[in-house]
């Protein structure tokens, strides 16, 4: 398949093809990918500079052809999706080949500083053109005008753009011909990141993405013309590439062997040597709560109302991205052993993790996945009777088939057992549920990360981007270890049995004496119910365990709440630990009340 390469040269007119294509072409091939051939592809070097010399006096825009053409469609949502897929792909890609710097270079220059670095920079080199671009809007119109002359007027093209060439690349995107896409854009040496070029910042918000199918911006923080920062704070639709090359020269970006991989990655994507990875099968234990993270989240793709046709797609895009991002993380994770891929954690994870657990121990689980947001770190509204269904599937898939519990009556009792928690706990006994709107639960999450450092052990788990406070993950380990349901990746350093649970049983109510509000409503809110569920469900009950817990966390918040009282009476964060200490007094209330063993639940 032939390509072509439009190529908007910076400040100092039509720029060599053996300056820019030449040293593009050497990385393409280190990274093994076919080099660009302008006798098989087409190559398109642009040039504009006459009209940049002459004087800009007198000159006026004529005619509309330099008005942008493109409008937002109706289904544009689903374009910035489909990009918001390749952007994060790229963005992995190019992290592994970022560069940081060392020492002092002009990214730490403060911004409100811009302005003295656009001053040395003039005076270093000839920044005439780009004035003159920058003042007058005619000569911007005639120079977009005659830039699109030279453009093809259908098909796709791949368009690289140095310094000044890379503003007038921004400038284009939303005024080229309807049948004209931009299949990759490559920015070298980009200074859009100065005030400079203020007249751009409309394409942040009105980005065209049906018409771009990706952004890469390369610079240098020693580089002066780019203010030694990347252009992604001003447009986060383009992906950053920082490389060391000391140099502004478009030979010095294109010769770097990052920038052909970059190319290469956008041009052809993974070089045909390296394949597909293998569907992964035998995984580590350490794997297994991702999985029924990422199956529960797939069961909630199956079962979503053929109605919501929107809302899926938001979904199905956010679990690709999470299940990209989990296992790029597990690249640099030693003591995980082989990682699945992201098909396997889209698709398969349910096969991967069914029969791992008993009824008793998916409980606390199943409780989680119930309560929490199901894609971190994306805040997806899921409605109740959306999430049963989804755990009603979820159980179908995953069980070890014991007993006479059907999974309707699984879901059923989970369900019922949050909504009762949640009204029990809720402020001023109005309903608090996952995904009513009032409040999201966060479960677990909080405490595992609120665990001492010496008593959580990662090496039996991925627990890094994902352990933070409402992660799914880090919510199931939290209620593991709170319920003592189960065998959470905690590490004790008593020998005897029964000393090694109180200093677990310590630990764990210290540290949720120490949850803010929301947290611990949450985790409080999931306790119950997991509870409530295992005695609903005739499984052995974690009453006695939580109750103890709960106790010895009680203790700890009124003497807390005391001292704040004395010490610091009616302040904001003495009624915050009072209404913490309130909370967890109506948490023990509810379990010192009768145990509703074998109650009946409908599964309808």
């Amino acid at each position: 398949m032939s390509h072509t390469i439009v190529y908007l040269h910076g400040v100092g007119g039509v720029t060599p093809l053996e300056d820019w294509l030449d040293p593009l072409n050497v990385g393409l091939a280190q990274a093994g990918h076919s080099p660009v051939d302008p006798a098989y592809d087409t190559v398109v070097p642009v040039t504009y500079q006459s009209l940049l010399l002459a004087p800009p006096q007198g000159r006026t825009s004529r005619g509309d052809d330099s008005r942008p053409t493109w409008e937002a469609p109706d289904d544009d949502g689903e374009a910035a999706r489909d990009y918001a897929l390749t952007q994060e792909d790229t963005g992995a890609f190019v992290r592994r080949l970022t560069h940081r710097s060392r020492g002092v270079h002009f990214g730490h220059t403060p911004l409100r500083l811009s302005g003295h670095v656009s001053n040395v920079v003039a005076r270093v080199g000839d920044l005439t053109e780009a004035k003159v671009y920058a003042s007058h809007r005619a000569v911007r119109a005639e120079v977009v005008r005659d830039v699109l002359s030279q453009l093809p007027h259908e098909g796709s093209v791949v368009l690289v753009a140095h310094s000044l060439g890379s503003v007038i690349a921004a400038d284009l995107l939303t005024r080229l011909p309807p049948g004209l896409r931009v299949s990759a854009l490559l920015t070298l040496g980009s200074p859009l990141a100065s005030e400079m070029w203020r007249h751009t910042r409309p394409l942040a918000a009105d980005f065209p993405y049906d018409r771009v199918g990706a952004w890469v911006n390369v610079f240098d923080p020693r580089d002066a013309i780019t203010f030694g920062r990347g252009i992604s704070g001003r447009f986060p639709m383009a992906v950053d590439l920082a490389v060391d090359i000391r140099s502004h020269s478009v030979r010095g970006y294109a010769a770097h062997p990052a920038v052909g991989a970059v190319l290469g990655h956008l041009l052809y994507g993974e070089p045909a040597t390296a394949g597909e990875r293998p569907p992964a099968r035998a995984l580590a234990p350490g794997w297994h709560l991702h999985l029924l993270g990422h199956a529960y989240a797939e069961q909630l793709s199956r079962t979503c109302s053929p109605k919501k046709f929107s809302w899926r797609r938001r979904f199905d895009t956010a679990r690709r991205i999470a299940a990209t991002r989990l296992v790029e993380e597990a690249e640099h994770d030693l003591d995980l052993g082989s990682a699945p891929s992201p098909d396997d954690l889209l698709d398969r994870a349910s096969d991967l993790v069914r029969d791992v657990w008993s009824d008793g121990d998916l409980v606390p689980l199943a409780v989680q996945c119930h309560l929490a947001a199901p894609v971190q770190p994306f805040d997806l509204a899921v409605a109740p009777a959306h999430r049963r269904a989804a755990l009603e599937a979820l159980l179908d898939r995953v069980r070890r088939r014991q007993g006479s519990i059907s999974d309707s009556e699984f879901a059923a009792a989970v369900t019922a057992a949050v909504d009762a928690a949640s009204d029990a706990l809720s402020p001023e006994r109005r309903r608090w549920r996952a995904g009513s709107g009032v409040v999201e639960a966060v479960s677990g999450g909080a405490l595992w990360s609120t665990l001492p450092a010496g008593l959580t052990d990662p090496s039996r788990g991925l627990v890094a981007t994902t352990a933070g406070a409402g992660g799914v993950v880090a919510g199931m380990l939290g209620l593991q270890v709170a319920t003592g349901v189960g065998s959470p990746p905690v590490r004790v350093v008593e020998q005897d049995e029964e000393a090694a649970a109180e200093q677990l049983r310590a630990a764990v109510a210290d540290a949720l004496a120490r949850l803010g509000s929301a947290d611990l409503r949450g985790l409080l809110v999931a306790l119950l119910a997991v509870v409530r569920t295992q005695e609903m469900l005739g499984l052995p009950s974690s009453r006695p365990h939580v109750e103890e817990i709960l106790v010895a966390a009680q203790s700890h918040l009124a003497q807390e709440a005391h001292l704040q009282a004395v010490l610091a009476p009616k302040r904001p964060g003495s009624r915050e630990v009072a209404e913490r200490a309130e909370l967890v007094v109506r948490a023990v209330d509810q379990l010192l009340a009768p145990a509703e063993s074998g109650e009946p639940v409908e599964a309808g």
